[in-house]
């Protein structure tokens, strides 16, 4: 993964905290990675609507609409949805089985490290052909 093209890969992080988006976007970079942020659930889901991403990464509870509350509306809007790993601070299993029906893919627990990060990537993120 080091060395990775910025282009490789469009990714979106949504989260509200912008600590967490610092620190989330200096893992990136680390691997050569520049994602575009949304600072709430209204922002997600408007950029997933308009744009194509490879990869998301959502965090569960931001302002507007929650995370889960984002994929559920995306489902019903029956589009080829790209790969959405949750991002919480909330260990609890309701929480990871109410992510996981709602259609996204994994959870991972925050703060997110590039040991987390990579193993995200070389999971979801398409393999070049």
């Amino acid at each position: 993964m080091k060395g990775m093209s910025e282009t490789a890969l469009k990714v979106l992080v949504a989260e509200d905290q912008e600590i967490n988006r610092f620190i989330i976007g200096k893992i990136f970079s680390k691997i050569g990675l520049i994602p575009e942020f949304a600072i709430n659930g209204g922002e997600a889901y408007s950029a997933i609507c308009t744009k194509t991403y490879d990869l998301v990464f959502m965090d569960i509870q931001m302002p507007i609409m929650t995370g889960i509350e984002v994929v559920e509306k995306l489902q019903k809007l029956q589009i080829t949805l790209p790969k959405i790993v949750a991002l919480t601070s909330n260990s609890s299993p309701s929480m990871h089985d109410a992510a996981l029906r709602a259609g996204m893919d994994n959870v991972f627990l925050k703060p997110l490290d590039s040991h987390a990060l990579q193993s995200i990537l070389k999971t979801y993120a398409p393999q070049p052909q």
